[in-house]
């Protein structure tokens, strides 16, 4: 693909954005500023939801490394989050139809409880995104999708090698609470 193309298709995607974001924000500020107001207000983020169940995704993009001497593998990949908070449902019709509101889930300014879901044997962990953005749902529906690199244990039998196969276990949950 020369220059030339891979421009026009940048400007494309881009003016594409810009459309949508257009199109999907059509409610005024003041409805989006009410609507969060009302949401927030008195929400306690180190609460999570009651009786919530996370539903976990990770679809791994990339196999960094293999380190066979510290017996270790990195990967990239993106963990997706699901889970319902009912302190976050809204009747759209009386916000505009608005139906879809972001949130900040990380750092000092962490707006909603957010899950602690992590892989325990982990030695290293990078996070893509900070602060990481949750998108919630008139129906109380948040998700989240989290670009991470981590490196973790990995026993491995290099008896057969160059014709061994390795198999790498890790066990992920939360980290406070059990479920």
């Amino acid at each position: 693909m020369s220059f030339s193309v891979m421009s026009r298709s940048l400007r494309y995607l881009i003016a594409s954005l810009l459309v949508t974001a257009a199109v999907t924000s059509a409610a005024s500020y003041k409805s989006y500023t009410a609507l969060r107001e009302i949401l927030l207000n008195n929400y306690d983020i180190n609460v999570p939801p009651i009786g919530t169940t996370i539903r976990v995704q990770l679809a791994l993009q990339k196999l960094v490394e293999i380190d066979t001497p510290g017996q270790t593998i990195t990967i990239a990949s993106w963990w997706r989050l699901y889970w319902t908070d009912d302190r976050l449902v809204w009747n759209t019709s009386e916000y505009e139809d608005i139906d879809y509101l972001t949130f900040i889930g990380s750092g000092e300014k962490r707006e909603v409880w957010a899950p602690d879901v992590l892989v325990y044997e982990m030695t290293e962990q990078i996070f893509a995104t900070d602060p990481r953005v949750f998108g919630g749902y008139s129906d109380g529906s948040v998700f989240i999708s989290i670009p991470l690199t981590q490196k973790i244990p990995c026993a491995m039998n290099l008896d057969k090698f160059p014709r061994d196969t390795q198999t790498c276990s890790f066990i992920f949950g939360s980290w406070m609470f059990n479920g």
